[in-house]
């Protein structure tokens, strides 16, 4: 057989189809001594590029791993979602001028989650991902008025079961690229059987106008790798100061912003 050809691709379909444990450890070095043994001759080069990369798929999350890591991340968006739907109908004296047009919910993909920690420097796991990341669950709230948005924010802020971990306003002092909300992370209890358990949830809230702006501004400019892109740049903000200009002005008809 020439080279490692057969014996890469034997040992790398066994390393990515077997399970984590002892057990398939052992199972894959016999594996390696078993090719030894019939001929093939494994340098001490090759049998560390193995052992390499079959220390890289020990740490890569299982789905298993992940399902278990995000399941009280998901009772905890459950139980924000619901105290979210009832301050939006409380908030104000009137129900019917309700402040939120619209919620949306997600917990954060396998593979997203992966990337995030690759960013950060960090292997892929579960504890690194329960340590490092406070976004694995998020609200986007969109309301339709810039007090609404604060009403709302102060409204969650007085929960005194909630716990605030972290805290920014991008609508009094929007990034340089024009983007503007407000995202606060809180620590929602999650009560089971025998322990009260805090899990983060990142929560963004803005008014129509500002997720208008940074849904344009994501599809054209976010993830484009484009010529003209400081042109672009310069054009959005400048789109950012018109729409905060026409917020400004139907602020006026809010029903709302005297109470």
């Amino acid at each position: 057989m020439n080279g490692h050809g057969g014996v890469h691709h034997s040992a790398f379909l066994m390393m990515r189809r077997g399970a984590k444990g002892s057990f398939h450890f052992i199972k894959f070095i016999f594996f390696l001594l078993r090719y030894s043994t019939q001929g093939e001759h494994i340098s001490f080069v090759y049998f560390c590029q193995c052992l390499k990369i079959y220390g890289e798929i020990l740490l890569q999350m299982t789905s298993e791993e992940y399902y278990e890591l995000i399941l009280p991340y998901q009772d905890a968006l459950n139980l924000l979602l619901g105290r979210l739907d009832v301050l939006n109908h409380s908030i104000y004296k009137d129900a019917a001028c309700k402040p939120v047009h619209s919620f949306y919910s997600r917990i954060k993909k396998h593979k997203s989650l992966d990337e995030k920690l690759g960013r950060l420097h960090f292997d892929p796991t579960p504890a690194n991902a329960r340590a490092h990341l406070q976004d694995i669950a998020s609200v986007r709230v969109i309301c339709y008025f810039e007090q609404d948005a604060y009403q709302m924010i102060d409204a969650l802020k007085r929960q005194n079961d909630l716990i605030v971990v972290n805290e920014k306003d991008y609508i009094l002092h929007p990034k340089p690229n024009g983007y503007r909300s407000y995202h606060i992370i809180l620590g929602i209890p999650v009560r089971y059987m025998d322990l009260t358990e805090y899990y983060p949830v990142e929560i963004q809230v803005r008014t129509l106008s500002m997720d208008f702006w940074a849904s344009m501004e994501h599809r054209i400019n976010y993830k484009q790798n484009r010529p003209d892109k400081e042109q672009v740049q310069a054009q959005l903000l400048k789109y950012a100061d018109i729409l905060k200009e026409m917020e400004q002005s139907f602020e006026t008809y809010n029903e709302n912003r005297a109470i």
